[in-house]
């Protein structure tokens, strides 16, 4: 589906403050080759130390402002996040935490996009790629 271009990923983070699970997400953005992927970013809050390692590699760098699923905005935000996936034909949504995971997973299936299925816990893909 994609053997001459490259492969629209997102990867889904909380926020760029200095941590152990951000400081792997921010090397997998930096080093994954581009003449494969085309890395985008999403986060829940657009902020910390790390921000402009990301801002400086990633293709785009969106906030998803969730602070609470108790509130009517998470779902408005999350319809955005499905809208952002959309229109980069995000092929693969990683997600870096648990709680960046639930909000990426619910809204990654409902993209329009081919059936998905889920490999790895924080990963989902098109059936399509191997």
């Amino acid at each position: 589906m994609w053997p001459e271009s490259r492969i629209p990923l997102a990867v889904v983070m909380a926020s760029f403050d200095p941590g152990g699970t951000e400081h792997q997400m921010i090397e997998l953005i930096r080093r994954l080759d581009r003449r494969r992927w085309e890395v985008h970013v999403a986060c829940l809050r657009k902020g910390g130390a790390w921000l402009q390692r990301a801002v400086d590699t990633a293709s785009s760098v969106a906030q998803f402002d969730v602070r609470s699923f108790r509130r009517p905005a998470a779902g408005r935000r999350m319809v955005s996040f499905a809208r952002w996936c959309r229109e980069r034909r995000i092929a693969i949504v990683h997600t870096a935490e648990l709680d960046a995971h639930r909000r990426a997973a619910s809204r990654s299936k409902h993209t329009r996009s081919e059936p998905r299925e889920r490999i790895t816990d924080g990963a989902w893909r098109p059936a399509s790629i191997e």
